[in-house]
């Protein structure tokens, strides 16, 4: 499976490149499918990022406490043999994140998001390759 950059339609700068890289990362770690380049692969998971939303959860005092970020994407899986698309859907994630902790930031908030996304569109590949 090729699993090119995906688009971002959002005015989130970057936002493409860490949600593209923890999702190939959630392929590779789960080994069920071999991320190869367009050229080699007999299926392409294409994306595009069509709405992303950071807002505060929590108060305290005059501070925000926490945050949510909500990231929405459409997907497609798509036959390289002929060219048509087998499989496309809307997903969405949510992920929180503490501004009083400076380990968990709205950069780490995306990449968990990716990964949960990642791991979603695994089982829904799977399950349409083994079926």
């Amino acid at each position: 499976i090729a699993i090119p950059l995906f688009i971002n339609e959002t005015f989130q700068y970057g936002l493409e490149e860490t949600l593209t890289k923890s999702i190939r990362e959630e392929f590779i770690l789960d080994g069920r499918l071999e991320i190869t380049e367009k050229e080699e692969a007999d299926l392409i998971l294409q994306g595009k990022i069509t709405h992303y939303f950071n807002e505060p959860l929590s108060e305290v005092a005059i501070a925000v406490e926490e945050y949510r970020v909500r990231m929405d994407i459409l997907v497609s899986l798509i036959s390289v043999k002929d060219g048509k698309t087998i499989w496309e859907e809307s997903l969405g994630e949510i992920t929180s994140y503490s501004s009083m902790e400076m380990i968990q930031t709205e950069d780490e908030a995306v990449r968990e998001s990716g990964k949960k996304i990642g791991q979603k569109l695994i089982e829904l590949i799977d399950s349409i390759v083994e079926g």
